[in-house]
């Protein structure tokens, strides 16, 4: 798909036809979400957003947040999400104010400047975790195990695999099986203690080494993984535990790295592709549209982002409040 969208810059947000598909997807179920919720109950989304910071938080959690005035369902869309971009920076603001000095203090909030997305910081340790980009060791792990680039996902036609891991998974392999020149890589991975050999060089995977790879496999896959968070195919006790025991080990013998912060890389790259015009040539840059007294036609689509960033906001900062708790 790099190859056929042709050359980007390096400040390409890298999208394709899935990417529109699944924005699209999720554009029409928030309209579908508004439309029920206004025909069964009488509600907009923004009235479940007032809700979960002028009572959830302050009954459950004791955090009294500044007022969130949203506009009136009778104006014209485009006041709407001027509007709601205004909320989205006011509540970067508050829980920046809330991490600093725990608690929400008016006065300091008329003289916060609007932070970065990428500097809101979290109430939690550890929270995101990613590959130490420095260890080459980490690279060529996962390049060895995920990449169907990989010199070691092929022996013959009746034994191969999309990767490593699948080739490995679905077949039972020696590292006899492979080539001399593969064979390098295979020995590699034994001494960064990933995979195992038995006495007739059959390979294959301790708990341990399992765990890792499945660890390793989600980081491939998405770029960070949750820290409090665990993988479905476990059960929740074992799970928690042993990636938490892993991470920390990982942690330590520098693979991999973790930071602090309300959102993971990834989500401020896309959030960022919304937002702003500073990051990517090609990003929406709908608050730069909607805050610069830009002249702007009604838009419903940039009604619905802009209601979904806060959502977003609503979602992450329950989990943190939730998880501190815990």
């Amino acid at each position: 798909m790099r190859t056929l969208s042709g050359v980007h810059t390096k400040k390409n947000y890298e999208t394709s036809f899935y990417f529109s598909n699944k924005n699209s997807l999720m554009l029409l179920s928030f309209k579908v979400y508004q439309d029920k919720l206004k025909e069964l109950l009488n509600l907009r989304i923004e009235e479940l957003i007032v809700y979960f910071f002028s009572n959830y938080s302050k009954e459950y959690f004791f955090i009294d947040w500044l007022s969130l005035d949203f506009a009136s369902k009778s104006e014209k869309v485009h006041i709407q999400t001027k509007n709601l971009f205004t909320l989205e920076e006011q509540i970067r603001k508050q829980w920046k104010l809330y991490i600093d000095e725990n608690e929400i203090d008016k006065e300091l909030f008329e003289l916060e400047a609007t932070p970065r997305l990428n500097s809101l910081k979290s109430l939690l340790d550890r929270k995101y975790i990613y590959v130490n980009d420095k260890n080459v060791n980490i690279k060529r792990i996962m390049y060895l195990l995920f990449s169907d680039q990989s010199h070691i996902t092929y022996i013959n036609e009746e034994l191969k695999g999309n990767d490593f891991v699948q080739l490995i998974v679905n077949n039972k392999i020696k590292k006899t099986d492979f080539r001399s020149y593969q064979q390098l890589n295979i020995d590699f991975l034994i001494d960064n203690d990933v995979i195992s050999v038995d006495k007739e060089e059959t390979i294959f995977t301790t708990e341990k080494q399992l765990f890792r790879i499945l660890i390793i496999s989600n980081i491939y896959k998405y770029g960070v993984i949750h820290y409090y968070h665990w993988n479905q195919k476990l059960s929740i006790k074992k799970g928690i535990e042993y990636q938490q025991q892993e991470i920390d080990e990982m942690i330590e013998e520098g693979l991999l790295i973790y930071e602090n912060t309300l959102f993971a890389k990834p989500e401020v790259d896309y959030l960022n592709y919304i937002l702003n015009n500073s990051e990517f040539d090609n990003s929406l840059g709908l608050r730069n549209k909607y805050s610069h007294g830009s002249i702007v036609e009604e838009n419903e689509t940039d009604y619905f982002y802009t209601l979904i960033i806060l959502v977003v906001y609503v979602i992450k900062i329950n989990e943190e409040l939730v998880l501190n708790e815990e």
